[in-house]
C-alpha cells in the first residue's frame, strides 16, 4: 500500500490525475473551444517584436494586463484538452501615437511556443474590444458548431466581460 503524506504534491501521478479532473470541473466538461481574450502587448526591447504584457504592464483601461498569463494558462489547458480549439483574438487599433497591437498573432505565437498544436489555434483578429471578442465567440461558435466554449481571461477583465 502506498504511504500517503497528506499532500497530493508528494505524488506527481495523483497531481496530474487531479489536475485533469479539476480542469474538467472548472470548464464544465471538455470544451470545444477556449477563447483567450486579449490583454495588451508590449514591444520586446531586444527583438522589437510584440509580446503579451505581464502583470506589470497596464492594459488600455489602466488595469493589470496579464496577457502572458492567459497564454500560459491556455497552453496548460491544451495539455489536458488536446482536441480543443484555442481562439486567439483581437487587434488593438493605434492609440495615443502607439502602433497597432496584433494581439491575436502575439497570443497564437505564444500558444505555439508553449506547445499548443498549431492546428488547434484559431486566429480571430477582427475583434478590438471585450464586446467584439464576445461577439466573435458567438460567431465562431455558430460557424464551427461548437456547443461548449470557455472564455479565458484574468480577474480584472471578468466584470467587463
Amino acid at each position: 500500500m502506498e504511504k500517503r503524506t497528506g499532500s497530493i504534491i508528494d505524488n506527481p501521478e495523483v497531481v496530474e490525475s487531479n489536475k485533469s479532473a479539476e480542469y474538467k470541473e472548472m470548464c464544465d466538461g471538455v470544451p470545444d473551444a477556449v477563447f483567450v481574450l486579449g490583454a495588451s502587448a508590449v514591444k520586446n526591447p531586444v527583438t522589437g517584436e510584440f509580446q503579451s504584457s505581464d502583470y506589470g504592464d497596464p492594459d488600455p483601461h489602466g488595469l493589470l494586463g496579464g496577457g502572458k498569463g492567459r497564454s500560459i494558462a491556455a497552453a496548460e489547458l491544451a495539455e489536458y484538452f488536446p482536441n480543443t480549439k484555442f481562439v486567439a483574438s483581437s487587434t488593438l487599433p493605434p492609440r495615443n501615437g502607439e502602433e497597432e497591437q496584433p494581439l491575436s498573432e502575439v497570443t497564437a505565437k505564444e500558444l505555439s511556443h508553449y506547445g499548443v498544436d498549431s492546428e488547434n489555434i484559431v486566429l480571430y483578429p477582427e475583434s478590438y474590444s471585450t464586446l467584439t471578442e464576445l461577439m466573435g465567440l458567438i460567431k465562431l461558435s455558430v460557424q464551427n458548431h461548437w456547443q461548449h466554449s470557455v472564455v479565458l481571461t484574468n480577474e480584472t477583465q471578468v466584470e467587463r466581460s
